[in-house]
C-alpha cells in the first residue's frame, strides 16, 4: 500500500523533469565539417601545414571524445610537401544559446609523415591541433532546429547529458 502510494504521489507532483533524447550519426557530423568554408594552410615558424579536404569523423572510440582524421601536407622550410595523417580527437560541446553543438578542443594524438624528421613531429603536432581548431571553430555540427520535429522542439532546453556511441550521438535534454 505505502509503495503504491508514493508511485502515485510520485505520479501526481510530477518529480523528475521529462526527457528528451536527440540522436544524430557520424554522417550528420560529417555533412556539416564537408559544408563548413575553412583555411587551407597555416604557418607556424619553418612548417606550413596545408589541409588536404575536410578532416573525417569516427564515433564509438571508447570516450567522450569525436575522432577525427585529417590529411595534410606538411611543407619544412619551403620545401616540397609531405603528406600526412593526423590521428585526433575533440570534445563535443553543446552551446545553449546557439542551440547547438560544436567539436572544440582537438587533441592531436598522433601524425604519420614518412619523412617528417623526428626534431619537428613536437612543432608538427602543436601547430595540427591549431589548424584543426581552426577548421572546426565556428562549425555546428548538428542545430536544434526551432522548425523541426515536435521532438527538436521540445530539446530545446537543457543539455543533461551526450552519450556517444558507435553509430550515433545521443543527447539527452531536461528540464533539471
Amino acid at each position: 500500500m505505502l509503495a503504491l502510494l508514493t508511485t502515485v504521489l510520485t505520479a501526481c507532483t510530477g518529480m523528475g523533469a521529462p526527457e528528451v533524447e536527440v540522436a544524430f550519426s557520424a554522417r550528420d557530423v560529417q555533412a556539416a565539417i564537408d559544408k563548413a568554408p575553412r583555411s587551407k594552410s597555416l604557418a607556424d615558424g619553418l612548417l606550413v601545414l596545408i589541409l588536404e579536404g575536410s578532416p573525417k569523423v569516427r564515433l564509438g572510440e571508447g570516450t567522450n571524445r569525436i575522432g577525427i582524421t585529417a590529411q595534410l601536407g606538411i611543407q619544412v622550410a619551403g620545401a616540397k610537401p609531405v603528406p600526412a595523417t593526423v590521428s585526433a580527437s575533440a570534445q563535443l560541446v553543446y552551446v545553449e544559446a546557439k542551440k547547438a553543438f560544436f567539436l572544440e578542443a582537438p587533441l592531436v594524438e598522433a601524425i604519420e609523415a614518412t619523412f617528417l624528421p623526428k626534431a619537428l613531429e613536437n612543432v608538427a603536432r602543436k601547430a595540427a591541433s591549431v589548424q584543426l581548431a581552426g577548421a572546426l571553430k565556428d562549425t555546428p555540427v548538428y542545430t536544434l532546429q526551432d522548425d523541426g520535429s515536435l521532438k527538436e522542439r521540445a530539446a530545446r532546453r537543457l543539455l543533461k547529458s551526450v552519450r556517444i556511441g558507435k553509430d550515433e550521438v545521443v543527447a539527452v535534454f531536461a528540464l533539471q
